[in-house]
């Protein structure tokens, strides 16, 4: 699915508005996604320049990309 630039500055325009907590305090108990999430889960984690030591545990626990940190994180109801 490819997101336009339009909708990422739509998006970044609600969140400054607060459109955002809006939706999610108007509709609670759903998910409110950000559609172009989905691009960071290939970001690795020594592209965010974390401090070693986060580096270093997310590493070790064979996390090198957000997408797998969301995924640890979705698996342990975090």
């Amino acid at each position: 699915m490819q997101i336009s630039t339009a909708e990422i500055h739509l998006k970044d325009a609600a969140e400054k508005q607060g459109t955002y907590f809006v939706l999610q305090f108007t509709y609670p108990g759903r998910t409110i996604s950000i559609p172009y999430c989905s691009r960071m889960d290939n970001l690795t984690i020594d592209e965010m320049n974390l401090p070693v030591r986060s580096s270093n545990v997310l590493k070790r626990c064979g996390a090198m990309t957000i997408g797998k940190v969301a995924e640890l994180m979705a698996s342990d109801g975090l």
